[in-house]
């Protein structure tokens, strides 16, 4: 009885898995004739012909143009600091002061002295001015006496001939002897008066006679006016030569103030261009000798692009050359300004350094890449990259169309690049190949192109 049972058990379990089996292999034929018509829509490509440059793919890093280290020209102690590392400075402002008591002091005296100096040159100024107003008023005078000269030359003419008259009336006692003694007095009282002031001129016309002219190396001239300027310079030569001593004195005093002022100004480290300051190595309160590097400077507005490379690459490259970097996903023109003659010899490579305008968006230390043409300019032959399948290192697939059908087909590869891989001996331009869906269709199968 219970064999029965088992075998009527095992009897509905075999007709339940044929009708398993059955089922699945109907699904399959089902599934299969409906997988042969169906109709896969695909977009296509075609081989084109492009222009193309080999080249070498290299990266590098951007660094200032200009960079400096700030020393100190004279020794001093740090009073204050108004730079602070990452900051930017314009041209001539004050990174930081020095105090010097010695250099103060003598630019404080130096000022003082020109105040004086200036002062003296004004007296000497004035002194030689009065001189010339004192020399006019002398010339006055003497012309004053001359014509006194001339007055007294005339009365003593007069009593002199009265009393030679009157002589002759004392002969025949025209006249007494009291009234001769009288004229005799009188007439020898004007020619006193008139030796005298003969006297007086010959004394106030001292330097200032023809004699006088010619002694000190001037020709007489016939214009009154000159000949006065004459007299002038002969009588002031001590009052010029005082305004010259001042003047000079002057200069000197000014050369002297300019060198304290050149000291005085070492006491303030200034930028000398537009920078940023990128290291401090003192503090406020430390005393500081000359020739001590207190900050690291560079220009922030002149960039160099540096890289390395092969020699292979470097014998492509010239100076002045153009070249494109990528900082960023943002493409910046460049010039090649230095390439350096030395190999490396642990990398076996040499520097090239590019200079780079001013941009916003580029700082220090930025990374980029640079694509450097190797090679002359050539046709190849190319299809789309997503249009390969199974790419290896000489050799891809494509799915070709013919017929509005696809067979795969695969072909020797060349140079790859973003966008295109190269295809030696590539079908004809005319023949239709799969893009896009080529991972998701087999050979064989029927499509429609879009």
């Amino acid at each position: 009885m219970i064999f029965s049972f088992l075998k009527n058990i095992y009897s509905k379990v075999f007709y339940v898995f044929v009708i398993f089996l059955v089922s699945c292999f109907t699904f399959f034929v089902f599934s299969c004739k409906k997988s042969e018509n169906k109709v896969i829509q695909v977009t296509k490509t075609n081989i084109e012909s492009i222009d193309y440059v080999e080249s070498e793919l290299v990266y590098g890093t951007i660094i200032p143009k200009v960079s400096c280290e700030l020393a100190t020209e004279v020794e001093g102690v740090i009073s204050s600091i108004s730079a602070d590392v990452g900051k930017y400075f314009r041209k001539g402002q004050t990174l930081a002061t020095l105090k010097n008591i010695a250099i103060e002091t003598n630019y404080e005296n130096s000022k003082t002295s020109l105040i004086q100096a200036e002062a003296n040159l004004e007296v000497a100024r004035n002194n030689l001015k009065k001189k010339s107003l004192s020399i006019d008023s002398l010339l006055l005078n003497i012309e004053k006496r001359e014509l006194e000269i001339e007055q007294l030359e005339k009365e003593y003419l007069k009593t002199n001939n009265d009393y030679k008259d009157s002589l002759e009336l004392l002969k025949i006692g025209g006249i007494s002897e009291e009234q001769i003694n009288s004229l005799d007095i009188q007439n020898r009282a004007n020619l006193t008066r008139l030796n005298l002031a003969k006297k007086d001129l010959e004394k106030l016309k001292i330097g200032f006679r023809n004699e006088d002219i010619l002694f000190f190396g001037y020709s007489i001239p016939t214009n009154e006016d000159e000949k006065k300027n004459i007299f002038i310079k002969i009588n002031t030569l001590d009052e010029q030569s005082a305004l010259k001593n001042a003047e000079a004195n002057v200069l000197k005093v000014k050369k002297d103030l300019e060198v304290a002022k050149q000291y005085k100004n070492k006491l303030f480290i200034k930028t000398p261009f537009d920078c940023v300051v990128s290291n401090k190595n003192f503090n406020i309160g430390e005393f500081v000798s000359v020739g001590t590097k207190v900050f690291s400077i560079y220009d922030w507005r002149n960039f160099y692009a540096v890289f390395n490379t092969t020699e292979k690459v470097v014998n492509e490259i010239k100076l002045g050359q153009k070249i494109e970097l990528t900082i960023k996903d943002k493409n910046y023109p460049a010039v090649v300004e230095t390439i350096s003659p030395q190999i490396d010899t642990v990398s076996g490579t040499k520097q090239i350094k590019a200079s780079l305008k001013y941009s916003k968006d580029i700082s220090i230390g930025n990374f980029f890449k640079c694509s450097i043409p190797i090679s002359e300019k050539r046709k190849i032959r190319v299809v789309e990259k997503s249009a390969v399948k199974d790419l290896g290192n000489s050799s891809c697939s494509l799915f070709l169309i013919k017929d509005n059908c696809v067979f795969e087909k695969r072909f020797e590869s060349g140079v790859t690049t973003d966008e295109y891989i190269e295809i030696i001996n590539p079908p004809s331009s005319e023949i239709d190949i799969v893009l896009d869906n080529s991972q998701t269709i087999k050979e064989g199968d029927k499509v429609e192109i879009l």
